[in-house]
């Protein structure tokens, strides 16, 4: 039961996040992170990195923004997630490729690719979204009716 409360307050403070409460919610985050840590219950501390990491790397694309009102509210979160989202949100995704071992998560690999090759395509990085989707695309090869698959495909056409 304790595991089902833990997961149960974590999704409770990305609800928070999205309501505008964006403070209260990354404090409450941060804090049930460590409490995975210290309980060793990687799976949430893999899907909360992964749920910060994919925020920021949308931030930066625009994909998520606030009103002037939250921001207003919550100048803690705007200084601490907002500036330098872009650089933040590439490189808590680029850490979770190389923690994937460590997790045993190799299932969220296509979302952070798909995260990244977004990220790359909004900063004008070609390059690096065709690495990106590419990867997408090998690692659903057995499944090309996945979306992201697909998205990926999509984003390979674009040249």
């Amino acid at each position: 039961m304790r595991s089902f409360w833990a997961y149960h307050d974590m999704f409770a403070a990305l609800v928070a996040m999205s309501d505008g409460q964006r403070s209260r919610g990354a404090r409450d985050l941060a804090a049930y992170r460590a409490e995975a840590v210290q309980d060793g219950t990687r799976s949430m501390e893999a899907f909360i990195d992964l749920s910060l990491a994919t925020l920021h790397a949308r931030m930066a694309t625009g994909e998520v923004s606030g009103s002037a009102g939250s921001a207003l509210r919550n100048p803690a979160f705007v200084l601490r997630h907002v500036r330098g989202a872009a650089k933040r949100g590439r490189g808590e995704l680029d850490a979770l490729i190389v923690t994937f071992d460590e997790y045993g998560f190799e299932g969220f690999r296509p979302t952070v690719e798909f995260e990244l090759a977004k990220l790359a395509r909004h900063e004008g990085r070609i390059d690096d979204v065709r690495r990106h989707a590419q990867a997408i695309v090998d690692l659903l090869a057995d499944e090309p009716d996945a979306t992201f698959a697909r998205e990926a495909t999509a984003l390979l056409a674009e040249g």
